[in-house]
């Protein structure tokens, strides 16, 4: 009965995934049980309907890549959600437990030589994961109060995706950074006299209609650096951003050229505060790179090859507090639904 259950939740996967993605969803045979989100577990659903343990299995509702195996009945685990206190991201729920459940391990995605290919056919993939990213924001990574939209203007050239903040009461949730530090760990601080005064001055308010603008996210492409003005229009615009206190975060997968040799984002720190960022392995020469822009405006790099695992990624939605942006799943999710002649372009031999 279970292989039964597991064969009929991989064949509807994929209208699975169109309709009902990052939903859990419970089979029993070729039999469809139950479907809800966490405020409605399916485990409840199949016991209302008086099935036995051991006869149904439980699954998150993902594109390929998740590896189910059977677990130890009574039991389900993966990776925690992170949720705040009451509700928002931040702290880990422990495991749930149920009856005839599986236990999913996700294959790691690994980045890809996307210098291969042309900006083209890199865009194509680029469109589809930052809506992945605005996707996995706005299903609970995000805290309430806070939401984000894809190429939004809202001052110069569009972002890839901008977090906007409702008009209302302070929302909770979230990470505090003297509490639990980004992964990124090789940060950059400066507040001297004169930065102090810089940040002190008036700054611009950046509003949408729909809310105030926190953050923005930046998924680098190769037309962001292949000319002396692309690349300084990018830079203006981050430093800019940065300096009217809009949170920063850029995803770089391509390694520094001409215009940029140690980087964009050293040089976007370079406009900023004028100094180092630290050293940066030498194989690493892919970044990911989130700016606070608080008052001691700080710097979290993180330096990746070809072959590496994307890290969650600190958004800053106030100064010292931020979510953490699944790019490893997200990217994945990206990938599994790029065009195969693609994937071998960039794939490893």
């Amino acid at each position: 009965m279970i292989r039964r259950s597991q064969a009929a939740s991989e064949r509807e996967l994929p209208l699975l995934i169109k309709h009902h993605q990052h939903r859990w969803v419970a089979y029993h045979g070729d039999r469809r049980a139950a479907i809800g989100s966490p405020k409605r577990d399916p485990f409840q659903q199949c016991r209302h309907q008086d099935l036995p343990p051991g006869v149904f299995v439980v699954r998150l509702i993902e594109p390929e890549g998740l590896e189910l195996d059977r677990n130890e009945p009574g039991e389900r685990l993966g990776t925690p959600r992170q949720i705040g206190p009451g509700r928002g991201p931040g702290a880990v729920h422990p495991p749930q437990h149920g009856f005839g459940t599986i236990l999913m391990r996700r294959r790691p995605m690994p980045i890809h030589d996307w210098s291969r290919v042309s900006a083209g056919t890199f865009h194509d993939f680029h469109q589809g994961w930052t809506i992945e990213i605005r996707n996995r924001l706005n299903s609970g990574v995000l805290p309430d109060g806070y939401y984000a939209m894809a190429d939004q203007r809202v001052s110069g050239p569009e972002p890839d995706i901008v977090a906007l903040r409702l008009r209302g009461p302070e929302p909770t949730g979230g990470l505090v950074v003297a509490e639990t530090p980004p992964r990124i760990q090789r940060a950059a601080r400066v507040e001297t006299e004169t930065a102090l005064y810089a940040r002190k001055a008036n700054r611009i308010a950046i509003h949408h209609e729909l809310g105030r603008v926190v953050a923005m996210i930046e998924v680098v492409s190769p037309g962001n650096k292949d000319t002396k003005h692309a690349i300084a229009s990018f830079i203006a615009k981050a430093v800019d951003f940065i300096r009217n206190g809009i949170h920063f975060l850029a995803i770089d997968l391509f390694p520094p050229g001409p215009r940029d040799p140690h980087g964009l984002a050293q040089a976007i720190w370079d406009e900023l505060v004028g100094e180092p960022l630290g050293t940066r392995p030498a194989d690493k020469l892919r970044t990911v790179a989130a700016y606070d822009a608080g008052d001691e405006l700080t710097a979290y790099v993180d330096g990746l090859a070809v072959g590496d695992l994307l890290p969650d990624a600190p958004l800053f939605l106030a100064p010292g507090w931020y979510v953490n942006v699944p790019l490893e799943q997200t990217y994945m999710a990206s990938w599994n639904v790029t065009p195969k002649p693609i994937r071998d372009l960039v794939a490893p031999p």
